[in-house]
């Protein structure tokens, strides 16, 4: 990450102490070791969660040989930090350690204090206990087949797995997002293009069991040569026939995304210097907003080329946790938008993107009445503005940059799409 931005950033925001060495890598290394961590090298932060004035979390990878040996480290405010205190003797005696002078907690994944039954997967007894538990009714799962792989991490929220025989990717979920993420997919499995098969869920474990889909992400094929145009023009077509599907009964609103202005104050708060832009584009995407009279329907929420499963002849949709009712161009937009963050943020042409964004697009426009283009790219715009707090998020080296550069196409969209209307 930018030390000169970083510590800017932790000048800033003195409720947090910690800060100077959550986003320095060489202090972080420092401080790691100190608590008998062995570092492989700089350590590699992959994800960043900050709320200015009240906590900063790092996920960090300290072996990279090693794709599961985290370190989770939150720096808290003198006041939060107190109250959770607890003091630890060894690693082997307790998964915590705290840094009381400059209010830093470290926890070894998988302990999380909001995610505590995670640890229990990496545990054989404990994990034939769990899963005994979900699967209570004596299905076909063995306990001697019951094993996990990690497939996704949010320190505090979220943690995705694959195991079982035959395989189940298993969730789980924070205290305050569980109950909400299970009624919106109970209410939707009855779409005619749906989830994944919600097959168990614990609400005292706080975990939902799904159906295993096989094949490869999208993400993973665009990385990759050739010609991915009848590939996302399937997936724009699939997209199509999930918005105009029967909209079950049951069904609740989408998960409600953050405020734009919100996401302006933060991405203000981390580069002043970006401040005109950010309210200049949010400013205009509200106004546009206001005259949206999109039909709602029912939409996947968090729509983008790492939520698409493809195989021989079969394309899937996975991860509707935000999935509900709401404005099918919110999709859309995101999908594309997902496409010039993953270019922007590798410094690489836009080209790519466009002629993916461009066959998808061609999908969509294909299996929908009619198309309406000043919908998509206020939605596009809105998308990229989402987008720009994820350079910060993902420890990008060159994360103001990116930052500026997506703020930047997002006023560009915004601005064709004004001079398109009448």
């Amino acid at each position: 990450m930018q030390c000169g931005v970083n510590k800017s950033i932790a000048d800033r925001d003195p409720d947090l102490p910690g800060l100077n060495v959550l986003l320095n890598a060489h202090a972080l290394t420092e401080k790691l070791c100190e608590h008998d961590i062995r570092v492989e090298g700089i350590p590699q932060i992959i994800y960043v969660r900050y709320k200015p004035g009240r906590r900063c979390i790092s996920l960090v990878q300290v072996d990279p040989s090693d794709s599961v040996q985290w370190f989770v480290l939150t720096a808290l405010t003198k006041y939060d930090f107190l109250k959770q205190f607890k003091k630890g003797t060894s690693w082997e005696a307790s998964p915590s350690r705290q840094e009381a002078a400059q209010s830093i907690r470290i926890d070894r994944f998988p302990f999380d204090p909001g995610l505590k039954h995670v640890a229990k997967c990496f545990d054989e007894t404990n994990r034939q206990r769990l899963f005994r538990r979900i699967f209570a009714d004596g299905s076909e799962i063995e306990p001697s087949n019951f094993g996990v792989a990690t497939l996704a991490y949010k320190p505090g929220k979220r943690y995705v797995a694959v195991g079982c025989q035959p395989q189940k990717t298993f969730k789980f979920y924070c205290a305050y997002q569980y109950m909400p993420t299970l009624r919106r997919l109970l209410g939707i499995q009855s779409a005619d293009i749906g989830p994944p098969k919600l097959e168990r869920y614990n609400e005292r474990y706080r975990v939902a069991a799904f159906e295993w889909v096989d094949g490869h992400l999208l993400s993973d094929a665009l990385g990759s040569e050739g010609s991915h145009d009848a590939t996302c023009c399937e997936v724009g077509r699939q997209l199509a026939r999930l918005h105009h599907c029967r909209i079950p009964a049951k069904a609740e609103l989408s998960a409600i995304a953050h405020p734009l202005e919100e996401l302006a104050g933060y991405i203000a708060f981390l580069v002043p210097e970006l401040k005109p832009l950010a309210d200049e584009v949010v400013s205009g995407i509200n106004a546009s907003l206001v005259a949206d009279h999109t039909a709602v329907g029912l939409i996947h929420g968090d729509f983008y080329a790492k939520q698409v499963i493809c195989a021989p002849g079969r394309i899937r949709f996975i991860d509707f946790d935000q999935a509900g009712l709401g404005n099918p161009y919110r999709d859309v937009g995101n999908f594309v938008a997902k496409l010039y963050w993953q270019s922007v943020s590798l410094n690489q042409e836009l080209t790519l993107a466009e002629n993916c964004a461009e066959s998808f697009l061609r999908g969509y426009r294909h299996g929908i009445f009619r198309f309406d283009e000043h919908a998509y790219r206020v939605q596009l715009s809105a998308g990229l503005v989402r987008c720009a707090t994820h350079p910060f998020r993902r420890a990008r080296k060159n994360w103001p940059k990116v930052t500026e550069r997506l703020l930047l196409l997002a006023r560009s969209v915004l601005r064709q799409s004004t001079a398109g209307q009448p």
